[in-house]
């Protein structure tokens, strides 16, 4: 090997477009391993727009590379022929960051997912679509794991909703599928209240209606709500002397729904 050749390996070079002596406009830039280029659009001596550090072969990103898209968006992996190819890391414009297999530039295979929110996603993809087994996990604690397609719950599968509440069956669209039919859960709320020798029946019951819980949001169906304190109201005001001493105040709530099977974790 020449001592010419040998400093033409290790010497940067650019070629390309230049204006006012900076590098502007379209143009290559060897890196000195020569492995490692970038080609693309320059500004004021600057790399702009997408700019791409990496392998190439017959002049096509291939092989590892960093590619720093214009929208904010970074991909670090493998690349074949322009394309992304093979493992790698995309961190998206929106916050969203994948780790996986890649297959004609999107997500394909088995990959995992940090959402922006916290939500974590790991199982199979087709085509950017989560599509095959994976589990889902929210940033509030629910878990579901089981089939999608089209990147929603479909097929069988399981939640496990932070409120303690488990479904575990056939899903539909991202929602549980009825041909089951419907399941009654019965929950209560207990609450312990020194009322005042003053207080009144009218005072008692208005007491008890303020415990009345507003249906807590889940990722599943909202459920329909229906109070049971007739029972209780009826016999507080015709027994008033009940209220004399510490009381016990049961909140008592039937709720519908539409699931296949409903269990309470205790």
């Amino acid at each position: 090997m020449t001592a010419s050749s040998k400093q033409q390996r290790n010497t940067r070079y650019y070629i390309g477009d230049v204006k006012h002596q900076l590098r502007d406009g379209f143009g290559v830039y060897v890196y000195p391993n020569s492995f490692f280029r970038y080609e693309g659009e320059w500004k004021a001596g600057q790399k702009h727009g997408n700019t791409y550090s990496g392998q190439f072969r017959c002049g096509e990103l291939h092989g590892f590379g960093v590619m720093q898209y214009g929208d904010g968006s970074r991909y670090e992996g493998e690349f074949s022929y322009g394309l992304r190819e093979g493992h790698g890391f995309l961190l998206d414009k929106e916050g969203h960051a994948y780790q996986g297999s890649f297959h004609n530039n999107k997500k394909h295979g088995e990959g995992q997912m940090t959402c922006r929110n916290g939500d974590q996603y790991e199982g199979g993809w087709i085509l950017d679509q989560r599509q095959g087994h994976g589990v889902l996990r929210f940033i509030d604690g629910s878990i579901y794991e089981g089939q999608w397609r089209n990147s929603l719950f479909n097929g069988q599968g399981s939640m496990i909703h932070c409120s303690g509440v488990i479904y575990e069956g056939m899903w539909t669209n991202g929602q549980p599928a009825g041909e089951s039919g419907r399941v009654l859960k019965l929950s209560a709320g207990v609450r312990y209240t020194e009322l005042p020798p003053s207080c009144s029946s009218t005072t008692f019951l208005k007491l008890i209606e303020d415990m009345e819980e507003k249906p807590f949001p889940t990722p599943l169906k909202q459920p329909d709500k229906y109070f049971i304190l007739g029972s209780i109201k009826e016999a507080i005001s015709t027994s008033p002397r009940k209220m004399k001493a510490a009381v016990l105040l049961l909140s008592a709530k039937l709720t519908i729904l539409y699931f296949g099977e409903i269990h309470r974790i205790l």
